[in-house]
């Protein structure tokens, strides 16, 4: 048996980083880490709205947003972005600057803030 020399980790990595869009036309994200990776390897990410990604994803700026169970629109917005190299590019970037200084040590405390927030103040039903 062998074992390659790299983690599955870093083959992920490596395959990200071979391509321009990283598409994840999901309808539910619970935390948005595919996002983020895809983000971090220099991808224009294109996803929709649900979920974390919302809090990384801004419509043109730092990703692209796509609706929900509709083929037509990933077509339309993956073709624009093919059409639009220098549009892909800029997103590209805007989206690695945003999570470059991420760490999990920063997303576990940004997680934790959050339930503080929500058991402070109460949720109503």
């Amino acid at each position: 048996m062998t074992f390659p020399a790299y983690s599955y980790t870093q083959l992920k990595i490596k395959k990200l980083m071979e391509h321009k869009i990283y598409l994840n036309p999901t309808l539910f994200e619970g935390f948005g880490k595919s996002f983020i990776e895809g983000m971090a390897a220099g991808c224009c990410v294109v996803g929709t709205n649900v979920g974390a990604a919302i809090d990384y994803i801004e419509d043109g700026e730092t990703g692209v947003i796509i609706k929900r169970r509709d083929s037509a629109d990933i077509f339309s917005k993956i073709e624009y972005l093919f059409n639009n190299p220098g549009k892909m590019e800029d997103i590209s970037k805007a989206a690695f600057l945003k999570v470059r200084d991420l760490s999990w040590k920063t997303l576990a405390k940004a997680t934790l803030d959050f339930y503080d927030t929500i058991l402070m103040t109460g949720v109503e039903k």
